[in-house]
């Protein structure tokens, strides 16, 4: 069983928190032989005082603003560094390493103010010229380089994780740099829409497929007649072919194509539907062209053959 004493003028001052105190502590107790500095990392001394790293912090500030402890800078590589810590020689803390014999230091010990008082002795550490048990002294040394090993190996695994992030980022860099000079094909441009009066022009010129297009034939070829007269003032009528082909399918289960040509070309001597312009929409509503194709009365207008370019109506 071991334990630590406190400098009297860490243990009594009033300026350091508790936690500074046993920080100062710990540094003391895992300093190295060699060295006389602590190798733990700040997460190893947090881990020891029960506390997070920004505690740590806050504990090393108060000791080295205080000149308690004094720290070492280690620089593995260029991108990284860290502390070493030890007391300082105002808490009486000094580091007197002899010749070392046969490969193995006779003594490393800190002793206090060069008087030969082995600081070990204070914090309650046994001293090694004492007859301690060698056992002890191994234990420690072995304690002391497996901390290194495994520091050194965080470090290793560290330097590889950070070298593989920066071959990632180039690779993805690379592989931007790659993309953006593919140039992406272009879309040829749309072609032009064309109205549903083009698309039924045709009709004008051959003849109808189907009872819908035999209905649209005689009233294109209408309505052609009524431009040369000038009763109509465009070439094309205004129609809206989806709407009145709807209700010519509707029409269709009930009557007949050549019913509903009649009752297109019975539109012209219509003056409701003359006024109205010649609305193939109109004609095709219900009530319309029930009038169109049952009306019993008489027209006088209805063109002659001759003036229809020979069309039969």
């Amino acid at each position: 069983m071991s334990f630590i004493m406190l400098d009297n003028d860490v243990l009594n001052s009033a300026a350091l928190s508790l936690r500074a105190k046993m920080l100062f502590a710990v540094i003391a107790d895992k300093s190295r032989l060699d060295t006389g500095y602590c190798t733990l990392l700040r997460s190893g001394l947090a881990k020891i005082l029960g506390c997070n790293e920004k505690t740590v912090d806050r504990a090393l500030k108060e000791l080295h603003e205080k000149n308690l402890i004094e720290k070492k800078p280690i620089k593995p590589a260029e991108h990284l560094t860290y502390n070493h810590y030890r007391p300082t020689e105002k808490t009486g803390w000094k580091i007197q390493t002899q010749e070392t014999k046969g490969g193995i230091p006779k003594t490393d010990s800190p002793v206090q103010n060069g008087e030969g008082v082995s600081n070990f002795d204070q914090v309650g550490i046994p001293n090694l010229d004492r007859g301690v048990d060698k056992n002890d002294h191994h234990n420690q040394t072995e304690k002391n380089q497996t901390e290194k090993n495994q520091t050194e190996k965080n470090q290793t695994e560290k330097n590889q994780t950070e070298k593989n992030q920066n071959l990632t980022a180039c690779a993805v860099e690379q592989n931007v740099s790659e993309t953006a000079v593919v140039q992406v094909p272009s879309r040829p441009p749309p072609k032009p829409r064309k109205s549903r009066g083009a698309e039924l022009s045709p009709l004008r010129e051959r003849e109808p497929e189907n009872d819908m297009e035999r209905v649209e034939k005689a009233y294109i070829k209408n309505w052609d007649w009524l431009y040369s007269q000038g009763k109509v003032k465009t070439a094309d009528p205004v129609v809206n072919y989806n709407q009145t082909r709807a209700l010519l399918k509707k029409h269709f289960e009930k009557i007949k194509a050549e019913q509903i040509t009649a009752a297109v070309n019975a539109g012209l001597h219509d003056d409701f539907i003359m006024q109205g312009g010649y609305s193939l929409s109109t004609m095709l509503s219900a009530s319309v062209l029930n009038r169109l194709i049952n009306s019993t009365s008489k027209t006088s207008s209805l063109p002659d053959k001759k003036s229809l370019g020979g069309m039969e109506l």
